[in-house]
């Protein structure tokens, strides 16, 4: 049974691999309902609003010319690799595959999901609604820095007993533009982060930088034993030297250089008095030649190159040939030297997107 399983009932005496199941639902959600809202391929109203020719407006100042200020940005080089002392997880076959039919870094325009956000998620991030884009001409940015206890803890599992939690969410994003007009982006809400990645914001040539860091901790009762949870997880849209991934855009085909990577690390550890584990999962995935073609929401898949990834401990391959081709794989696991290969299956991401173990980037 998975970490991220469950189906147990909570009693008095619980053993500990029970306290450190239920303890795994009090999950950084927040940062998977973000990392997928602000990564998921433009709807068709979004893209007509992206792609409206701007009214006309006055030549630009000197000043709106001068890109914005770079800093900010928080992860480091340590960020990228295992963390000392965690064990890394383990999945199945069937289990990476669900993972890769639902992470949308394959996908040109990904089915939505079929369930909504809960209504109490909606309403404890309302402090979104009020989160813009700082932009001009050749840049775009947004810094933010969310305190989502209360969030995680409406995600709560109830069986838990929350003695303290607290959670937190960094968001770093940067988009340069080096051909084209972003200024359309300013005072535009922190959703439209999607249609950035696109290429949907005016820019023809550019590099697009994007950073999350999840913390949180807690401490929990199941049935009678004090259980400590924390959790990091860091996502970045870049590259490996912690850049912004080049990009460009020509006649709707968008296309990415060859270093650009999306990559997760989710770092958990559950302490008790009579044990502490610590695991990690992580998720990188390589652009090699990829484009998409965005001229129509009937593309599904991008349209040529590969996507080399690493899931936990599968390696391989995923490549593309049409943008309504099922794109091919070709997987093995160095846990136990299995192999498998076949087509992706078009999959919304999920409400199994909220859990670490089904992380979707774009």
């Amino acid at each position: 049974m998975s970490l991220y399983q469950s189906g147990y009932s909570p009693v008095r005496g619980a053993r500990v691999e029970d306290v450190m199941r239920a303890a795994s639902v009090v999950s950084v959600a927040v940062f998977f309902i973000l990392t997928v809202s602000c990564n998921q391929p433009a709807s068709s109203e979004r893209t007509k609003i992206q792609t409206t020719s701007p009214a006309p407006s006055a030549p630009p100042s000197d000043t709106a010319v001068t890109p914005l200020p770079v800093s900010g940005a928080f992860l480091v080089d340590a960020d990228l690799v295992p963390t000392e002392g965690y064990k890394l997880n383990t999945k199945t076959s069937d289990e990476v595959l669900t993972t890769l039919n639902q992470t949308s870094v394959f996908y040109n325009n990904q089915p939505k999901a079929q369930a909504p956000l809960p209504t109490n998620i909606t309403g404890c991030l309302s402090e979104l609604d009020t989160t813009t884009i700082d932009a001009n001409k050749v840049s775009a940015k947004i810094i933010k820095n969310l305190d989502v206890s209360n969030c995680v803890k409406q995600l709560t599992d109830p069986r838990l007993t929350i003695n303290s939690l607290t959670a937190t969410l960094k968001v770093y994003m940067y988009l340069s533009c080096s051909s084209g007009d972003v200024s359309g982006l300013k005072g535009k809400s922190f959703t439209s982060l999607q249609d950035i990645v696109l290429g949907k914001t005016g820019c023809k040539e550019g590099t697009f930088h994007l950073q999350f860091l999840s913390e949180q901790t807690a401490e929990v009762n199941y049935g009678i034993i004090p259980t400590t949870f924390k959790r990091r997880v860091v996502s970045l849209d870049g590259t490996n030297a912690l850049t912004g991934c080049k990009f460009s855009v020509n006649n709707n085909i968008e296309t990415r250089a060859d270093d650009c990577i999306n990559f997760a690390k989710d770092d958990y550890s559950f302490i008790t008095p009579s044990a502490t584990l610590s695991y990690y999962d992580i998720y990188k995935y390589k652009f090699l030649g990829v484009t998409s073609d965005a001229s129509s929401d009937d593309n599904i898949w991008r349209s040529t190159g590969k996507i080399e990834l690493s899931v936990d401990s599968w390696t391989g391959v995923v490549s593309f040939t049409g943008a309504n081709t099922s794109p091919t794989y070709a997987l093995q696991d160095s846990a136990s030297n299995a192999a498998v290969t076949g087509s992706l299956k078009v999959a919304a991401p999920g409400a199994e997107l909220l859990t670490p173990s089904l992380v979707g980037l774009k």
